[in-house]
Order: C-alpha cells, then structure tokens, then sequence
C-alpha cells in the first residue's frame, strides 16, 4: 500500500488516513482505514488551527488508493484479443 503525508489544509473529504487520530474529548476518534466524511473533515481541520492536534506535526498520513479500472480494461482487452480466457492459450 502507498502511504503520502499530506498537510492537514490539504486534507480532503474522502482521504483514508493510515493512522488513528484521537480528536480528544466529545468527539470521535478519526479512524484507520475509514475514508473521511465532511464531519470529520471538519473535525479535524478545526481541532488542528486551534492547535490541539501537535502531535500530528501539520500533516497526516493519507493512504493513496489504485485505480482498478485500467486493470479491468486492459483484461477485456486481452480477452477480447484472445478470443476467451487468456489461460486456455497458456496450456
């Protein structure tokens, strides 16, 4: 899996951090692996210019996601070309 720092003003509602962020006191922690809703986002944004989130540095830990549909394409592609399954001209 990749994983980028981005800057906590860079962050953006559907991001996946790699790291649990505990906002502190009445609200929920920001969760490993979950993308970012706007309420979170928010959350986050606001905790951090009030400084409460130092222990971040101004940066979070964003895992960057693959595009599969160039995977799948180039599948079809090669199915088409082929005629069929790509395994049967393996045997």
């Amino acid at each position: 899996m990749v994983v980028t720092d981005v800057a906590l003003s860079d962050v953006a509602e559907g991001m996946i951090p790699d790291e649990t962020v505990d906002l502190g006191e009445g609200a929920p922690a920001i969760r490993e692996s979950h993308a970012l809703d706007d309420a979170g986002l928010r959350e986050l944004q606001t905790r951090a210019e009030a400084g409460e989130l130092d222990q971040l540095q101004g940066r979070l830990r964003i895992q960057k996601t693959i595009p599969f549909a160039p995977f799948i394409g180039v599948g079809v592609f090669l199915t088409i070309i082929v005629k069929g399954p790509l395994h049967a001209l393996l045997r």
